[in-house]
């Protein structure tokens, strides 16, 4: 293999981190209230807490980019968008929505791989 790519059992999968995402985010929102004002710490606590699980997952050479969404649910839709540049060969994201009657709550985890 190319000594520059990520070895076969050591490559970002897409369905495993999506699968971690989720079950954090059940555990850590459930079936909380929306509260705007605390949504800026819990964001940030959620983005941690998903890095430090995807990290221990053990991708070696992986960068991680985790973003999280917090938007209160009023009936409305929402999309999220993203685009990068990155190799398709050993680059990839994660994305899971955990949506309740009072939020949705959206972990996108992007491992780029660093040469």
């Amino acid at each position: 293999s190319h000594p520059l790519k990520p070895r076969p059992n050591a490559k970002f999968l897409k369905r495993d981190v999506e699968k971690k995402v989720e079950a954090i985010l059940q555990e850590r929102v459930g079936d909380k209230a929306y509260n705007y004002n605390d949504t800026m710490a819990q964001s940030k606590e959620l983005c941690s807490e998903i890095q430090q699980a995807v990290l221990n997952m053990g991708y070696e050479r992986y960068k991680l980019v985790v973003q999280v969404t917090i938007a209160e649910a009023c009936s409305q839709g929402l999309r999220i968008a993203s685009r990068c540049l990155w190799d398709p060969e050993v680059d990839n994201f994660a994305q899971f929505t955990f949506s309740t009657e009072h939020m949705h709550v959206t972990g996108i985890v992007f491992g780029l791989y660093w040469e």
